[in-house]
């Protein structure tokens, strides 16, 4: 029969494993005007464009739309797929908050 280990906190394993979250990483939206290049394609009357780009040993197909992670906006931005306007500090500018905001 198996029972259940309780850990020191009083938390099983399972328990333990439904609590636990990625650590915070800076992600970016790719919209459809950022990107440069592209294969044009149309999904529910809606118009996309894709582009796969090559990411540590592994090819990630990007879409129009997608929030992805700083490695792969990296590559897409070696590849001219997009280019960097601002530099990530200076996105959350971009984005509608205040300068005196974001220095707090």
């Amino acid at each position: 029969m198996f029972w259940k280990r309780q850990r020191s906190e009083g938390m099983t394993a399972t328990e333990e494993i439904r609590e636990w979250r990625p650590p915070e990483m800076p992600q970016f939206e790719v919209r459809f005007d950022d990107m440069l290049k592209g294969y044009y394609a149309n999904r529910n009357g809606e118009r996309i464009r894709q582009f796969c780009v090559y990411v540590d040993g592994a090819s990630r197909l990007v879409t129009s739309g997608d929030i992805v992670d700083r490695t792969t906006f990296d590559a897409l931005i070696e590849a001219g797929v997009v280019e960097l306007l601002a530099e990530p500090d200076e996105q959350t500018e971009l984005s509608g908050e205040s300068a005196s905001a974001a220095n707090e």
